[in-house]
């Protein structure tokens, strides 16, 4: 057993005077490794042990966690899958204790590429990811809608189409979330709206068909149709456009 004048204890193979072979070491603060070293450093496979209770076991490289490996939080988070660098990377799955699952591409410790990520509450996002956000194509389903289309930063942006569990559908150009642009409304009752939106509010120019065949045509501004006596809201409570 060796013991450096900071406290760090090896107990294990040299090799030129170098941890080398098989060995554990504990540093002074409490973390602990035990497994393979390699020209001094931790290089193969082994268990890493930091003195927050967080636990690391699989491959390393160079003295940093590489390869295949299961990485364990101390509040319940689980990771399993690929490491590069240190770093998640690959493929993997990632549990997080609250029941929160994604399944899929990392890169640099982000989840980065395609993967599918489920929730207890019934949402689900299935698609391509940047940077640890949904941003590209994607299907994103919750208990009272489905939206698919195009993502950036996390959310709706771009050409999409979101149908809702009452029966309604929104098909067009989105930002931030919600319509924005161009973009078509049909009703659970079959009403149809067709012009322009902004902020997830009919917004300029539109026509709206009613069911029966009756047609308006005009200029909506924040939701709000109003001629004559004739009110129909877009995007907006209708007690609100009196």
């Amino acid at each position: 057993m060796y013991t450096a004048p900071n406290g760090d204890r090896y107990e294990g193979e040299f090799r030129d005077g170098e941890r080398h072979g098989k060995g554990i070491l504990t540093w002074a603060d409490g973390e602990r490794y035990e497994g393979e070293f390699h020209d001094d450093k931790m290089h193969g496979q082994g268990v890493y042990i930091e003195v927050i209770g967080n636990r690391y076991e699989g491959g390393f490289r160079d003295g940093q966690r590489d390869g295949a490996g299961v990485y364990t939080w101390a509040n319940g988070d689980r990771y399993v899958g690929d490491f590069r660098g240190g770093k998640r990377h690959g493929r993997g799955v990632y549990t997080w204790a609250n029941g929160e699952q994604y399944v899929g591409d990392f890169r640099d410790g982000k989840m980065h590429g395609e993967g599918v990520m489920t929730r207890p509450d019934e949402d689900r996002y299935e698609g391509e990811w940047r940077n640890g956000k949904r941003h590209g194509r994607g299907v994103w389903t919750a208990r009272t809608f489905r939206y698919e289309g195009e993502f950036s930063e996390g959310k709706p942006n771009g050409r999409g189409v979101t149908t809702t569990k009452s029966g309604q559908r929104l098909e067009g150009e989105f930002r931030d979330g919600v319509m924005h642009g161009h973009g078509v409304f049909t009703s659970a009752k079959g009403n149809r709206f067709e012009g322009q939106w902004r902020d997830g509010r009919a917004d300029g120019h539109g026509v709206y068909k009613q069911k029966d065949g009756e047609v308006v045509e005009g200029k909506w501004v924040d939701g709000c149709f109003r001629r004559g006596d004739a009110r129909i809201a877009i995007g907006r409570p209708a007690n609100e456009c009196r």
